[in-house]
């Protein structure tokens, strides 16, 4: 699982996401025009005066890439932490807003973090999915609920595969954090 086949999907930069939130394009509206311009001589002579393309055109602007590998570095796998280690800091997320859970909601994120420790242990997790929740509960631990947030988003669009089963719960502890400390 550590490199990507011909099939698997690309992975994507996240860092512009949150400026593009509540920005809509009306794609509905219809530009208006005049009788005038709509049938006038001068416009259908010039595009049909047009010499054919026979390149495209060229632009200015160079498109950058951001690919964010599947590989782990070393210095990354170094920083990967034990499953008990990860499963200590959740469960000690969860004590502290315990009181602001219903028993059925903690039920569930207790069942979903116990596939999530099931799954590392029998190693169907990828190490791009380790270290990424490994930082992940790092954010929890210390109530940074947006970067917890933008780790939770690029493991569901870059191992959607691995995370489905369980990162519901890992969203509700999220949730539970970002209502609590704003």
């Amino acid at each position: 699982m550590s490199h990507k086949g011909w099939n698997d999907p690309p992975t994507f930069s996240y860092d512009n996401l949150q400026q593009k939130v509540g920005k809509k394009s009306l794609l509905t509206k219809r530009a208006v025009y005049t009788v005038e311009q709509q049938f006038s001589q001068t416009a259908i002579q010039q595009a049909c005066s047009a010499a054919p393309l026979t390149e495209p055109p060229k632009s200015d602007v160079t498109l950058q890439s951001t690919r964010y590998s599947s590989s782990v570095s070393e210095e990354e796998k170094g920083q990967i932490k034990d499953i008990s280690v990860l499963r200590e800091s959740l469960n000690g997320t969860i004590a502290r807003y315990e009181k602001q859970l219903q028993k059925r909601a903690l039920d569930d994120i207790q069942k979903r973090l116990d596939t999530f420790s099931l799954l590392w242990k029998d190693g169907k997790l990828s190490e791009p999915a380790k270290a990424s929740m490994t930082k992940l509960v790092d954010a929890l631990a210390a109530d940074d609920y947006t970067t917890a947030d933008q780790i939770h988003v690029r493991l569901m669009v870059d191992h959607i595969s691995e995370v489905s089963q369980w990162m519901v719960g890992i969203k509700k502890l999220i949730a539970i954090v970002r209502t609590s400390n704003s």
